[in-house]
């Protein structure tokens, strides 16, 4: 389900004159030169996405926002800069003439990155790509051990506060009593403080990651935050490593020993991963049957209380 303001958006880039205009005008914004060809990438929740080319042979990522938070975009630029030397693929935003990070004109909100290759995994996600994805965030967390974001007080997908205020919020026919269940269930994960904490993704799934020559990109970067590292670890799994409301402990397994050998899980992460993946799954089918997407909603529950059940085994 596309929300109304999303579907505004789409209508008024539906015509190709307004669209080209708009793209044109951004594209002056941020100093690209003149937009020869655009490409409509995908249509999110949160924005809408273009792939433009312009007469200096350069391709560019355009993204659309309904809204924009100026201290999420802070944090995005601050995560993407950093990675700068660490990552062979990392998507960085660009700057106007004057710094600014974002266009905005006639109630568009814009930000330009430039673009890289690669190929989002498919469902379901091959053993290969479950590993090199676990191995990329670790990469991730360690690349910012011992750093703090600009704006750390900023919510995120994953911040417990955040999933309480979406549970309480749902409307009826959502399976509320069973989501809270794996809720409080899973909450230790969010909860205990002698966990690993640092700078997550927070919200890493197939959409979000391209893997060009065994090499990993993370994108929308948006929802990033300081939480237990171990959340950003379930969330990913809940959606990488699941297909038809299943949960794949082998692809589990796989995902978690790439990680592996990046960071090494202390003995308390390992007794918990059970829970992190069933957190960030009903986090992630709150957000979903929030949305109205009950059938994503529908999977993510299945595949949180599978994680509970599962044993789930860790060298």
């Amino acid at each position: 389900m596309i929300s109304s303001e999303t579907s505004d958006r789409t209508s008024m880039f539906a015509d190709v004159q307004n669209r080209t205009a708009v793209m044109q005008d951004i594209a002056n914004f941020f100093s690209l030169g003149v937009v020869t060809t655009i490409f409509k990438s995908n249509t999110g929740r949160s924005n809408l996405t273009f792939f433009v080319n312009t007469d200096e042979d350069a391709q560019y990522v355009v993204r659309i926002s309904k809204t924009l938070d100026t201290y999420d975009l802070e944090n995005e630029f601050f995560i993407q800069d950093s990675l700068r030397s660490s990552y062979s693929l990392t998507n960085c935003m660009l700057t106007s003439r004057n710094g600014d990070l974002y266009y905005h004109q006639g109630g568009i909100y814009a930000t330009v990155s430039g673009f890289i290759k690669g190929h989002h995994p498919q469902n379901p996600v091959p053993l290969i790509e479950c590993y090199l994805i676990g191995k990329a965030l670790a990469q991730f967390h360690q690349s910012f051990h011992g750093k703090y974001l600009p704006n750390a007080g900023v919510g995120n997908l994953l911040d417990i506060v955040s999933v309480q205020s979406r549970l309480d919020h749902l409307t009826p026919g959502v399976p509320r009593e069973r989501l809270a269940t794996l809720f409080s269930q899973s909450r230790i994960a969010a909860e205990d403080r002698g966990l690993p904490k640092g700078v997550i993704h927070g919200d890493l799934h197939v959409e979000n990651v391209l893997i060009h020559r065994r090499h990993v990109a993370m994108l929308d970067l948006q929802n990033v935050g300081e939480e237990n590292l171990i959340l950003d670890i379930g969330r990913s799994i809940a959606d990488v490593c699941s297909y038809s409301r299943k949960l794949d402990l082998e692809k589990v397994a796989s995902f978690l020993d790439g990680y592996k050998v990046n960071r090494q899980l202390m003995q308390k992460e390992k007794e918990l991963i059970g829970c992190a993946i069933a957190y960030g799954a009903a986090a992630t089918g709150a957000w979903f049957y929030e949305y109205g997407d009950y059938g994503f909603g529908d999977h993510f529950l299945d595949v949180g209380f599978a994680a509970l059940n599962a044993y789930i085994d860790i060298a």
